[in-house]
């Protein structure tokens, strides 16, 4: 980026436009710089004429400035200068020198915050001479332009939330809160921030006849919502009525809202308007201080390691600290925590909330760690595991399929046929590779594999194969499926569940497979149990592993087999007009869908018949993560021939663990998907959670799409799809992509969106100008699906070739799809199904074979 700066004219800074100095902010030395309407900044310093530093400064939104951590104590000297944009242009500030100075003590409130039964006059100071106080009482982070402290602050009835600071020569003091309830007993109030959520909760003076929440959002951008009045609901375990889940919220909205509740005095009144913003991870100031960790950073650690909870700074005496360990947010009803410290001994997230004794609750804190292992010490020798066969060297009297297989997690294996050794440059298995007797290979193979992961590769292996006919077996069309119960003891049988649902081929309406594996036609009638908020009950169709481990089913097209923990999923039946079955299955974005708290997954398959019914006969199977995480799951299909092969979540790591890693392994944008109010029943993918349009990371692709759609405007985009012509495409000014083999044009009808690219859909699955069953038809899907996942995996600036290799997806650092690469990293053979189109290229977990003898599902821990 510096480099780009030096491109373009710099010009000499205008005084006018900025202020900056060095402050002592909660015990750290901040060089800051300040200005409106400046969009960037970067530092040049020295402390005491030592090595330049050139650094880009980040935005503290809470003191409207740009800030940057240095080296120096107080006393020593940071000289300095800033690169700064404003309206395009870049401005080089003079040298300029500062001297540490002291930190500034924060304000102390007179009287002390609390319940008080009259009106309070509040008076606020601080202890270093000279200092500027200024606050805010709307709930805000108070910031250098913050009304100014001139007097006493009124606090009536029933309430109010100051905040302070003191300013002096630029450093700012901690931010000091306090909280005043002034009535019989006060009403204590709050937010509780659980991810991409929020809810706001309070406990009256009294017990209320009439508990109402009135409120409105305001998001970072300055956009206000409609305001919407709510009923509260009393919550027995926190002892607190809650307002409903305000979703979704991102870090830097505002809520603003009062409470219309029943007096202590009779009749109904109204509170005082109160705001609360929105922080996320971020370390905001909050009305009870929030809990620390000891260690303070989370990441990699010896096993063992004691992790200890305290109090914040500031903490009232009688305030507890309550912690989770699954990923839930925590609340009163959570474990207390006793002092105990808290052993790391696998991947875990401890999340803690500080409640003090009238109830109001701190933000909530969390880190995430797991346990440091041999491969992270010496990753050069961290063995990988050499890929097995499914077949063993010999002479076969039929065509067969042999699958691979490694059990390092992640790792990827490549191979070759042709008795040549492989390296990671070979092609990478990600599918059955077929050995038949070929008119120009012959009849005798060699086929010799490695597996690899981050660099390091496993023995080589080999087997010899002669085929002496190409006959395949017959097939009976029936398929044994088996469910797993792979949870080590944490579920029992009877709380497993299942259910397959699908279509039969004969009256194409949908049916279920009962416990003899039957298919029983699906109707209205089977809409049995009631959900609340909902007109239509829902039917439940779940079978427990105590009721049938294993079934035999005819073919089916279409199908679903859906597996839950501790509760069923359940779907509802419905018929169009033209008398068609059809279901909804779970609506994970629907706040009132049923199966929101059930910790389930599913696999998606077709069985087609055997020939001559079907010209392609037997099973398509796959595991998928396109929609989210529930379960580890393994997938097994075995058939004849020899036919045996794996795919899925290897089952080595739990769901917890698989949780918290996920956190650790992925940016930070990604983080609030597996934290609440998904975590710990699932891990959301981007697009049906925080990435949605309405999120805060709504246009996280954006700046890569228009970079791509820039590129190829003055550039040819030379594109090898299968056996077809090369494509050559260019955008045009109107952003459509036009590509061209020569035979006919083939369209994207402009540029995507985050959301397109992610779910696969819009402009990225649109056969507008075509006609189904035709060959521009299939050219035009085809090239959409490549575009979409070189997107997804950030290698459309890259040569076509490497669009399809690995190696080269997720490159470090940039922004792409993270979901999908963890997926890929925590799977068998680094097979995963992340988004729609991940079989591009052959990387998703889909299998087939045209006789297949068992499909056998494992859900584990």
């Amino acid at each position: 980026m510096l480099a780009l700066l030096a491109m373009v004219f710099v010009q000499p800074a205008k005084a006018a436009d900025y202020t900056a100095g060095v402050a002592i902010v909660d015990a750290r030395t901040v060089l800051w710089f300040q200005g409106a309407g400046i969009t960037q900044s970067i530092a040049h310093y020295n402390v005491d004429g030592g090595a330049q530093q050139n650094v880009f400064m980040t935005y503290n939104a809470a003191r409207a400035r740009y800030e940057l951590d240095v080296p120096a104590s107080a006393g020593r000297t940071v000289n300095h200068s800033f690169t700064y944009t404003k309206a395009g242009l870049a401005y080089d500030t003079p040298w300029a020198s500062s001297v540490v100075g002291l930190a500034v003590d924060a304000p102390v409130f007179t009287p002390a915050p609390g319940n008080y039964t009259t009106t309070q006059n509040v008076t606020l100071a601080s202890a270093t001479a000279g200092a500027t106080i200024r606050y805010t009482v709307d709930g805000s982070a108070p910031t250098a332009s913050s009304a100014a402290y001139g007097g006493a602050i009124t606090v009536a009835a029933p309430g109010k939330t100051i905040k302070a600071i003191a300013i002096k020569d630029g450093a700012m003091s901690p931010v000091a809160t306090a909280v005043y309830q002034v009535g019989a007993a006060g009403l204590v109030h709050g937010v509780a921030e659980d991810g991409s959520t929020a809810r706001i909760w309070n406990k009256p003076p009294t017990t209320p006849g009439t508990n109402i929440v009135h409120y409105f959002v305001t998001t970072k951008a300055g956009v206000k919502g409609a305001q919407r009045d709510e009923n509260m609901v009393y919550d027995a375990a926190a002892q607190r009525w809650n307002g409903p889940t305000i979703s979704p919220i991102a870090a830097g909205s505002k809520i603003s809202y009062f409470f219309t509740y029943t007096a202590a005095s009779g009749g109904n009144t109204d509170s005082a308007w109160f705001e609360y913003m929105l922080c996320g991870d971020g370390d905001c100031p909050s009305a009870v201080p929030k809990p620390v960790f000891n260690p303070a950073v989370g990441g990699k650690v010896a096993a063992g390691t004691q992790v200890t909870l305290g109090l914040g700074t500031g903490a009232v005496a009688g305030t507890r600290i309550y912690y989770t360990l699954d990923g839930k947010a925590p609340t009163a009803a959570s474990r207390l925590y006793s002092g105990t410290p808290l052993s790391i001994d696998s991947a875990v997230t401890i999340s803690a909330i500080a409640i003090g004794p009238d109830g109001q609750a701190s933000r909530p804190a969390s880190l995430t760690f797991d346990v440091q292992t041999a491969c992270d010490t010496q990753p050069r020798q961290c063995p990988v595991a050499a890929p097995t066969f499914s077949h063993a060297s010999g002479s076969y009297a039929s065509r067969i399929a042999v699958n691979m297989l490694t059990e390092t997690t992640g790792a990827t294996v490549h191979y070759t046929t042709d008795g040549s050794l492989p390296t990671a440059a070979s092609p990478q298995f990600n599918g059955a590779v077929w050995f038949a007797i070929d008119p120009v290979k012959g009849d005798t193979y060699t086929l010799k594999a490695i597996a690899v992961k981050d660099g390091r590769e496993s023995p080589v292996v080999s087997a010899d194969y002669k085929i002496t006919s190409n006959a395949e077996s017959a097939w009976d069309g029936k398929t044994v499926f088996n469910i797993e119960n792979g949870t080590g003891g944490k579920y029992r049988d009877d709380q497993i569940y299942w259910f397959i649902i699908g279509k039969d081929w004969a009256t194409g309406q949908f049916v279920r497979a009962d416990a003899s594996g039957r298919l029983v036609p699906v109707t209205e009638a089977d809409n049995t149990v009631p959900v609340p908020n909902r007109d239509k009950p829902y039917a439940n169709y779940a079978i427990t592993l105590a009721q049938a481990k294993s079934i035999v089913i005819p073919p089916i097209q279409s199908a679903r087999i859906y597996m839950s923990v501790g509760k069923p999923v359940m779907v509802q039946i419905n018929r169009d007009i033209n008398g068609n079955t059809g279901y909804a299955g779970p609506n994970l974005e629907n706040s009132t869908d049923p199966n929101l708290d059930v910790q389930f997954d599913f696999g998606e398959f077709n069985i087609n018949r055997p020939r001559p019914a079907s010209d392609y006969p037997g099973i398509f199977v796959n595991t998928t993560r396109v929609d989210m995480f529930g379960l580890p799951l393994r997938l097994r299909v075995q058939g004849l021939d020899g036919y045996d092969a794996t795919v899925g979540e290897t089952l080595k790591e739990t769901r917890d663990e698989l949780i918290a890693r996920f956190i650790l392994e992925t940016p930070p944008e990604f983080h609030a998907l597996a934290k609440a109010p998904y975590a710990p029943t699932r891990i959301m993918a981007p697009a049906h959670a925080t990435f949605n349009a309405e999120g805060p990371n709504a246009g996280y692709l954006d700046a890569y799409i228009d970079e791509i759609w820039n590129m190829y405007r003055s550039r040819d985009l030379v594109m090898k799809v299968g056996d077809w012509p090369t494509f050559t495409g260019r955008v045009g000014p109107d952003d459509v992509l036009t590509f061209t083999d020569g035979i006919d044009t083939y369209k994207i009808y402009g540029k995507p969106t985050t959301q397109e690219v992610l779910l696969g859909k819009g402009l990225l699955d649109d056969a507008r100008g075509t006609t189904p069953g035709t060959d521009k038809y299939n050219k035009q899907l085809q090239l959409q699906a490549q575009i979409c996942a070189a997107l997804n995996r950030h290698v459309a600036e890259q040569p076509n070739e490497r669009w399809y290799d690995a190696a080269y997806f997720y490159p470090a650092g940039s922004i792409a799809n993270w979901f999908t690469k963890f997926w890929h990293e925590h799977s068998y053979n680094g097979l995963a199904y992340g988004f729609s189109y991940d079989d591009v290229g052959g990387h998703s977990p889909s299998i087939y074979t045209p006789a297949p003898v068992s499909v056998t599902y494992t859900i584990g821990k």
